[in-house]
């Protein structure tokens, strides 16, 4: 065997905020419903580690560490409170796999925001934070924003200028013409659009649980795509995020491919979650 032989799912923490931030219109009240209210909710963050037979551990995505939730400016935290349980985050997670940091081969991240990128400093210096792959556009907007002016330290909805500058870090650009592309035999990297000018999903082929579809933040719950198209109220270019909404659409049907939410509230139950896996 030289694919992928397991996918474990690593809670991350949660993020609290309005649902209607998640699917734009879901709580409009109506004619019908004229006292309809604001829904708060729990939103899960996740990251991915895939069990390689040739590449190694390869991470999709790393969360955030606990230091970036004390400098979220207070808008945010108003509005999109984080949280990092006990037991949640990287290094818990993969300590209870008897890994660590240096034991990555290769990290791919989504894209740059902060609950995404934000755990790739435990790579300083190390093999797997050499050759970070990320989106070349989602990283160019993300610098853009945040070096714009010297006393802003987060931008763009999402960005902190210290991810971009952590030391002994190297980054592994993707040009979005290149279009989707195999990473490893059984990995396949999507290029998506919408939540940001770039993101990097993945399809992974698994032995026993078939295709599965990882999304980022192209697509943030089943609501967004199911039954119908639903984007955001947050959203970088909203003909973009119909793009890659109907492309996972049609990977889904095409494969009969499991979907993996990133922020899923609904979906968490139905989840293999850390130390099950995907296999």
């Amino acid at each position: 065997m030289t694919g992928v032989k397991r996918l474990f799912v690593l809670p991350m923490g949660h993020i609290e905020n309005d649902l209607m931030w998640n699917v734009a219109g879901i709580t409009a009240a109506s004619k019908a419903e004229p006292g309809r209210s604001a829904q708060w909710v729990r939103v899960p963050c996740l990251a991915y580690l895939i069990e390689h037979a040739s590449a190694g551990w390869i991470l999709y995505d790393t969360g955030f560490l606990r230091e970036d939730l004390a400098r979220v400016p207070a808008y945010v935290q108003e509005y999109f409170p984080g949280f990092l349980e006990e037991g949640a985050g990287l290094a818990p997670c993969l300590a209870s796999l008897g890994l660590g940091p240096a034991d990555i081969a290769r990290i791919v991240v989504s894209h740059m925001h902060w609950d995404h990128g934000g755990g790739l400093a435990l790579f300083s210096g190390l093999p797997a934070g050499q050759g970070i792959l990320a989106g070349e556009k989602d990283f160019a907007y993300g610098l853009t924003v945040t070096h714009r002016k010297s006393d802003v330290n987060f931008g763009g909805g999402g960005y902190y200028k210290e991810h971009f500058e952590v030391p002994g870090l190297e980054f592994d650009l993707v040009d979005p013409a290149l279009g989707d592309f195999e990473l490893a035999p059984g990995i396949r990297v999507l290029q998506l659009e919408g939540h940001t000018p770039q993101i990097l999903g993945l399809q992974l082929e698994l032995p026993n649980s078939g295709t599965i579809l990882l999304t980022s933040d192209a697509v943030y719950m089943k609501r967004n795509l199911y039954p119908a198209i639903a984007p955001p109220s947050i959203i970088y270019d909203s003909l973009g995020f119909q793009r890659s909404a109907q492309k996972l659409r049609g990977l889904a049907r095409q494969h009969d491919a499991r979907i993996i939410y990133p922020h899923d509230p609904e979906q968490m139950g139905d989840l293999k979650l850390l130390p099950d896996c995907y296999d």
